[in-house]
C-alpha cells in the first residue's frame, strides 16, 4: 500500500502522527485535529526529549491532561530518536483493562499478594514452600517489579497444572539468579 503525505487535512487519517514542542502547540493542534480522531485512528503525538537541549514542557509522565479532554489516554511510548519521543494514544472506551494493571489488581484476587499502593509483595504459600534459602534471598532482593512479573505470572494461570508447572518453575528460575519469569 502507498502511504501519502498530505498538508490538506480533508478526508478521514488510518494515522496521525503529531510532533509538538510544548503544551501550548499540543493544545492549538488536539483542537485543530479532533474531527479527525475516530475509535479506529491510531494517533501518536511526538514531543522533544527533556535531553534533546529543545525547550518543552511535555514530558513522559505529565503535562498530558489536556488529551483527557478528547477522551485519549496514552497507550504505549517509542523513542524516535536521539530529539523525539513519541506517545500513542487510544480513545479511553477503546482500551482494555488488564486484569494485572495497578487498578485491577486493586480490587481483584490478585490484591491478596501484590499491593500496589505501598509497593509490598507477598509470597503465595505454594511458591514459598518451594524456594530454597537462596532463591527465597534472591527474590526479597529484586525490585518491586519483577517480585510482581512473578506473582501475577503464576497467579494468572488458568488451570491448576499450569500454576503448579509455573511455581516450580519460578523456584528454578529464582535459583538461577533470574530476574523475571520470562529470562532464559
Amino acid at each position: 500500500e502507498a502511504v501519502q503525505i498530505s498538508f490538506d487535512t480533508a478526508g478521514n487519517y488510518d494515522v496521525i502522527q503529531l510532533f509538538v514542542l510544548n503544551n501550548s502547540e499540543l493544545k492549538k493542534e488536539l483542537k485543530n485535529l479532533q474531527s479527525y480522531f475516530l475509535a479506529d485512528t491510531i494517533i501518536w503525538i511526538a514531543y522533544p526529549k527533556k535531553t534533546s537541549g529543545t525547550a518543552t514542557d511535555l514530558g513522559m509522565m505529565s503535562s498530558w491532561e489536556e488529551t483527557s479532554r478528547y477522551n485519549l489516554r496514552p497507550v504505549a511510548s517509542v523513542a524516535i530518536n536521539e530529539t523525539w519521543t513519541a506517545l500513542r494514544f487510544r480513545p479511553n472506551d477503546q482500551i482494555k483493562n488488564s486484569d494485572v494493571s495497578n487498578s485491577s489488581i486493586r480490587v481483584n484476587e490478585l490484591s491478596k499478594y501484590i499491593d500496589v499502593d505501598k509497593r509490598i509483595i507477598t509470597l503465595p504459600p505454594e511458591l514459598r514452600k518451594k524456594l530454597n534459602p537462596q532463591a527465597a534471598d534472591f527474590f526479597k532482593s529484586l525490585s518491586y517489579t519483577n517480585k510482581k512479573e512473578y506473582i501475577t505470572w503464576i497467579l494468572t494461570a488458568k488451570q491448576e497444572k499450569t500454576r503448579t508447572e509455573r511455581i516450580l518453575k519460578s523456584a528454578e528460575k529464582l535459583s538461577a539468579g533470574k530476574k523475571n519469569p520470562s529470562e532464559k
